[in-house]
């Protein structure tokens, strides 16, 4: 939880968080929106 928390300020430097579950939360969307980007790209390279 800590590495997480602190990758999530690396990215994110002006986040504040009031608990762990928190920053997962956001990192978990980070990871969708990175994950999201990367098919849409992909897709658009194939079609």
């Amino acid at each position: 939880k800590k590495q997480i928390h602190m990758m999530v300020k690396v990215l994110m430097p002006k986040a504040s968080f009031d608990t762990d579950d928190a920053a997962d939360a956001l990192a978990i969307a980070i990871c969708h929106a990175h994950h999201r980007h990367s098919v849409a790209y992909r897709m658009a390279l194939a079609g």
